[in-house]
């Protein structure tokens, strides 16, 4: 009798990621990422701008809250601290930056004359007469 030993061949195959499989993978991350950096301050930047309109609706209501207890008068030109009893905190009367808001009783807008207007600078902070990034909310202001 004859011993024959049969011997069986385990062949496992093993399928990796080839070189040039990883490189296309790390360049598909790396656009996303660029894509992702590039939006994200438009975001925020948007996102601040939302919120110091917000802000400014607050003290719109503020505003018509002081008018209605004062006979109809609104706080004298500059003098947004008159608003302070009326908000939460002094911080309610900033923008989303943190500079106080710009407070002018009586104004013009264009060429139609408003009770007040509230004007933000916006982030750069200048004065742009309403143009670049500054806010300016008044009575009847739409978003």
């Amino acid at each position: 009798m004859s011993n024959t030993m049969n011997t069986q061949t385990n062949t496992t195959t093993r399928r990796a990621f080839s070189i040039i499989e990883l490189m296309a993978v790390l360049a598909l991350i790396g656009i996303l990422a660029g894509i992702s950096a590039l939006a994200i301050p438009r975001i925020l930047g948007g996102a601040q701008k939302d919120s110091t309109k917000q802000s400014m609706k607050v003290v719109a209501g503020a505003l018509d809250l002081y008018a209605m207890q004062n006979k109809g008068s609104f706080p004298a030109n500059g003098d947004i601290n008159a608003l302070l009893p009326l908000v939460k905190s002094q911080s309610d009367l900033q923008d989303s930056w943190g500079r106080p808001f710009h407070y002018y009783a009586p104004s013009m807008v264009g060429e139609m004359q408003v009770d007040w207007l509230l004007v933000s600078l916006g982030k750069n902070g200048i004065d742009d007469d309403g143009m670049g990034d500054d806010i300016w909310w008044y009575p009847g202001a739409e978003d």
